[in-house]
């Protein structure tokens, strides 16, 4: 399930209101994108996205084929559109863990907490 890429974004593709436009195949807007998502972390995703809500109403184009045709999407994203809105700050950049990194996290606080009570039970159990 698609994650928009911007680094403090956690809007999905499913359930979210917004919709999700892929990575241009254009290697300067797509280096324009990268640096607008402002992760520490590298975009490891096969097909990264970004969701509509750091895009501009002017970066899209309407699409004529709504207008006749219902079932068609009303607006596309413009070729150069860069995501302009919503962006983090300098200060903001984070990683974006994912579900396996952050169990990984878990269990080593976990472990931690464990070493420091037995150490501190070993403490009491001497003092006593």
């Amino acid at each position: 399930m698609p994650v928009c890429a911007v680094a403090t974004c956690k809007n999905q593709y499913k359930n979210s209101k917004y919709i999700v436009h892929s990575f241009p195949k254009n290697y300067t807007v797509k280096q324009k994108w990268v640096a607008a998502c402002k992760r520490k972390d590298k975009i490891t995703s096969k097909q990264p996205v970004v969701c509509s809500q750091h895009f501009l109403d002017e970066d899209y184009e309407r699409g004529l084929q709504h207008e006749l045709l219902p079932s068609r999407r009303k607006s596309y994203l413009k070729e150069d559109a860069d995501p302009t809105l919503y962006l983090p700050l300098r200060d903001q950049i984070t990683t974006d863990n994912s579900p396996r990194e952050q169990r990984k996290l878990r269990r080593e606080n976990k472990q931690l907490v464990k070493d420091i009570l037995k150490i501190f039970s070993l403490c009491y159990i001497k003092s006593h």
